[in-house]
């Protein structure tokens, strides 16, 4: 069997990670499996990476494209600035390298790198893994509250737009001419199926919930101590952990603060050391006891891990929560809010704790139950980690989806 993987994007990016991670699963088995991606000088010495814009020309068209993005974004907003949403008109076709495969997989086709017309031109079964929902609206990467992607997009609260009809109203009907009941669906999360079925792109597919994996050869854990003098931090202070993307209000850096003043104030809770690795969020800044930046590298993030007694993801909306289950492969147990993908992962009492939805002390409380747990959860956290998440069980859920959309059971009309 042989399988394509399409990465738009930068390979270090949380669906770069997943796909590797997928890829290199694959090929452990003995699946003939190469990604297509992007990103121009991917970070990984894995074999079967192949980067469409590593060339002068490729190069300068990739950047054509990405001007282009923004153009369309900006004239569709009429210049008002716009976040979590792309128009995913520009990019490239079908790469000759598809021509002899068996299984396409698509991951993430947004930064200006594939475009969705390709996807009805394929003449082999294609899987598309959700790692947000674009591939089910009119360019935006989560709804939030807006609902229209169950019908008809537009009036787009992203492009700030009041008219019926604009580029979400385009995009969306386009996404459900060349794709919808074309593909069969990979949801990361029980939440983005779920938001899959409802919607008036993807509801005719097959949809089938398989989660991110990670390589619990590379996240283990490691002895606390020696992993916190290895990081210059204080080995008998607890310890909170975060890991924080650029985007602040839809990962939360808000309700991290709030949850960290809750606990400085809470009598319940120890006094406690708060560091974090990613983009440094001005909001949070000063309340950081250490701030390592941003961290690509395994062993590094095996040792913040380690490290730390809790590790905080406070997102508003999250497809999954890779960082979640890195933490726990380390034995670390995690928090995070109850509502969308961390649902799935966090076993209350067990592994971790959920907060209500968008309330910072209420997941403030929970991290300091688990401050309190001593340590106690660690290998239920292992345990979880290497009994639903490993790469290999993973690979082995995905290679069963190849294995029925080969076969045609379950399998979307013919094009």
């Amino acid at each position: 069997m042989k399988v394509v993987h399409f990465v738009g994007g930068y390979l270090a990016s949380g669906a770069g990670r997943a796909a590797e991670i997928i890829h290199l699963g694959l090929q452990a088995d003995g699946i003939d499996s190469t990604i297509l991606t992007g990103d121009p000088k991917p970070a990984t010495n894995a074999k079967g990476i192949v980067s469409l814009d590593n060339g002068g020309l490729a190069r300068v068209t990739g950047m054509a494209y990405k001007a282009g993005e923004q153009l369309t974004k900006k004239i569709a907003a009429r210049g008002k600035p716009v976040s979590l949403y792309s128009p995913g008109l520009f990019g490239h076709r079908i790469p000759r390298q598809v021509r002899d495969a068996d299984i396409v997989h698509l991951h993430w086709l947004n930064t200006a790198a594939f475009v969705p017309p390709f996807v009805e031109k394929l003449s082999v079964p294609t899987v598309w893994t959700l790692h947000d929902m674009w591939p089910m609206t009119g360019g935006c990467h989560y709804a939030l509250d807006c609902r229209r992607f169950e019908t008809t997009c537009g009036a787009c609260p992203r492009l700030s737009s009041s008219r019926e009809r604009d580029l979400s109203t385009f995009l969306q009907a386009r996404l459900k001419r060349r794709v919808g009941g074309k593909v069969h669906v990979a949801a990361i999360s029980e939440w983005i199926a779920l938001e899959a079925r409802a919607s008036a792109v993807l509801r005719e597919c097959p949809i089938t919930v398989i989660p991110n994996a990670v390589d619990t050869k590379a996240y283990f854990p490691v002895d606390r101590r020696l992993a916190r003098t290895a990081l210059g931090l204080d080995p008998d202070r607890p310890i909170v952990l975060t890991g924080h993307a650029s985007n602040g209000w839809l990962k939360g850096s808000d309700l991290i603060v709030d949850a960290v003043d809750s606990l400085r104030t809470s009598a319940a809770a120890p006094d406690f050391d708060l560091i974090g690795f990613g983009t440094l969020d001005q909001e949070i800044g000063a309340r950081y006891a250490h701030h390592y930046g941003r961290v690509y590298d395994d062993v590094t993030l095996r040792l913040l891990y380690s490290a730390a007694d809790v590790f905080v993801a406070a997102s508003r909306y999250e497809a999954f929560g890779r960082t979640l289950i890195e933490a726990m492969a380390c034995g670390t147990p995690v928090a995070s809010f109850r509502g969308t993908g961390p649902d799935d992962i966090i076993v209350p009492g067990q592994t971790g704790e959920l907060a209500e939805a968008g309330n910072g002390s209420d997941l403030g409380a929970g991290i300091a139950r688990l401050l309190g747990t001593g340590g106690a959860l660690r290998d239920n956290c292992r345990n979880r980690a290497e009994t639903v998440y490993a790469r290999q069980t993973i690979a082995a859920q995905y290679q069963s989806l190849y294995r029925t959309a080969l076969t045609g059971a379950g399998s979307p009309p013919s094009r």
